[in-house]
């Protein structure tokens, strides 16, 4: 006998690989928006963290794919000192990014500008970056 997977059933998976994988419950969140207001990224990420928290309470992995907020973020820890719930959302972010990557889903794709200037930036810089987007 076949056994059937309902959408429900896939949702938990996501949210049980999110909280085995970062450490933290997103549905601890209570979605009062101080993740965003001190998130000095924020205005580059087309959604803010708050509702990046919202999308994982409800399972949403299909549209978390299709995000790049979460690359963008400075891993800064405002987001998680500022939290009421204590919720580390920087590591939550941390596996979203780790989730897609295992999927090889790779959104490290250097510009030629970028390779041009490559000797501007020091090389501490460029590895740090290459391995928070690659590893």
């Amino acid at each position: 006998m076949p056994i059937k997977i309902s959408s429900h059933e896939s949702r938990k998976v996501f949210l049980d690989k999110l909280i085995k994988m970062s450490g933290q419950d997103p549905s601890l969140c209570i979605q009062c928006g101080n993740c965003s207001a001190v998130c000095p990224m924020v205005q580059h990420m087309e959604i803010n963290p708050r509702m990046i928290m919202r999308l994982s309470q409800l399972g949403m992995e299909d549209r978390l794919k299709t995000l790049k907020g979460y690359w963008v973020c400075a891993s800064c820890h405002s987001c998680g000192d500022n939290c009421p719930r204590g919720i580390k959302i920087q590591n939550l972010l941390e596996a979203l990014r780790l989730m897609t990557l295992r999927q090889n889903i790779d959104y490290l794709e250097p510009s030629p500008e970028f390779v041009q200037t490559v000797d501007d930036y020091p090389q501490i810089a460029l590895v740090a970056a290459f391995r928070k987007m690659s590893s």
